[in-house]
């Protein structure tokens, strides 16, 4: 029996088999087991990664769904349509949760029945998974404050957070036209109407590496993701 079932969801568009396999082992060793796990092949051309998710689908580790590219927001979108589960948790296919990830999140919702939004702090790694900081989010005690925040400022990632479906039921889903920023967007729509709490500890870890979208001109700063950025602004 489930008492939380959480819905893993890992959008994958050509990513190194090693950061998919290192991703997926962080979600399978939860001290707190998901209710299941779904893989998004948004368009995947690589051939490691094709193979990487045909051994995933043999093995039978996670449900795979390919669709063609849709950028971020669309596979998003399609595996938070897939879920079973009440509480979607994405985690990007770079990124690597910490085991006790979805635990000490669910710990929280047990403590706090009013909490829809939970996130955390994060350590940034390198491309090896070398540590290379613990960034520490900003916390809020009212809805004013962080739209207030989030007028200037970018918030979280959603790797870090447990959100019930209920969130998305109110404020819809990703924004597809946003190939970028879309979990800025996305936040800004959830912040009137949700609070979002923090779990005061690191939970998970955010890879920085050349090939990753925040890297290139569409990251949030970038020459051409800096206008998506704005465009969530207005």
């Amino acid at each position: 029996m489930f008492e939380f079932k959480i819905s893993v969801v890992i959008p994958v568009y050509n990513t190194k088999a090693k950061y998919i396999h290192e991703c997926l082992s962080s979600v399978l060793s939860q001290t707190y087991k998901p209710f299941e796990i779904i893989i998004v092949n948004d368009g995947s051309t690589r051939k490691e990664t094709l193979e990487f998710l045909e051994k995933i689908e043999r093995e039978g580790l996670a449900k795979v769904i390919h669709q063609e590219n849709k950028k971020i927001s669309g596979a998003l979108n399609t595996g938070i349509k897939a879920m079973s589960g009440d509480w979607f948790a994405g985690c990007a296919s770079d990124d690597v949760w910490f085991p006790e990830k979805l635990e000490e999140q669910v710990k929280y919702a047990r403590s706090h029945p009013e909490a829809k939004v939970i996130y955390a702090d994060w350590v940034m790694i390198d491309e090896n998974g070398n540590r290379l900081k613990t960034v520490k989010e900003v916390e809020f005690s009212t809805i004013i404050q962080q739209q207030v925040y989030l007028c200037h400022a970018y918030f979280s990632t959603w790797s870090n957070m447990l959100v019930h479906k209920e969130v998305f039921e109110n404020v819809g889903l990703y924004n597809e036209s946003f190939p970028t920023s879309e979990d800025y967007e996305m936040n800004i729509r959830v912040a009137q109407k949700y609070l979002f709490h923090k779990v005061r500890k690191p939970l998970m870890m955010y890879r920085v590496h050349p090939e990753q979208l925040t890297k290139s001109e569409w990251g949030w700063s970038g020459k051409e993701g800096s206008k998506y950025t704005a465009m969530a602004q207005e």
